[in-house]
C-alpha cells in the first residue's frame, strides 16, 4: 500500500478506465463517477483574462507561457530538411576517430635553428 493515501481503502472497490480517463466507486451506498479532463494541449490567453481569473480566484497555478511566433514552424522545417541532410551525409557528420589521412602535400612550416626573436611591434614590418 502507498504510504498516504489509506483513506483509498475506504472506498472499497474503485475501477479506473485510464483509456476514457473516469475513475468509479461506491461510497456511502452512492455510485460516484469521477471524469477527467481531455488533453487540449496549450492555448494561448491574453495577459488581461489571466489577470481577471485571477482576480476571481478562478487560478490554482499557471503552468507555462510562452509567446507564439510564426516563426515557430519555420524552424521546425528547418530542422525536418537538415536532419535529411544529417541522414544523406552521415559519414561526413560522423566525429574523427584517427588523425587526418596523408595528404599529396605535405604543408609544413621549416623553422630555422638559431633564430633571434624578432623586436618589433605586430603588423608592423613591411610585407614581403
Amino acid at each position: 500500500m502507498v504510504l498516504g493515501v489509506a483513506w483509498l481503502a475506504t472506498l472499497g472497490p474503485v475501477i479506473m478506465d485510464f483509456s476514457k480517463l473516469t475513475w468509479a466507486f461506491h461510497l456511502y451506498n452512492t455510485h460516484h463517477r469521477w471524469q477527467g479532463d481531455i488533453d487540449t494541449g496549450p492555448q494561448l490567453v491574453e495577459i488581461q483574462t489571466l489577470r481577471k481569473l485571477r482576480e476571481m480566484g478562478s487560478v490554482a497555478c499557471f503552468y507555462k507561457l510562452q509567446l507564439g511566433s510564426s516563426t515557430d514552424h519555420e524552424e521546425r522545417v528547418e530542422r525536418v530538411d537538415m536532419q535529411k541532410v544529417f541522414q544523406e551525409f552521415a559519414g561526413v557528420f560522423e566525429p574523427s576517430s584517427n588523425l587526418p589521412p596523408p595528404r599529396a602535400t605535405n604543408h609544413s612550416i621549416s623553422l630555422v635553428s638559431n633564430a633571434k626573436l624578432l623586436s618589433v611591434c605586430p603588423y608592423r614590418y613591411p610585407h614581403f
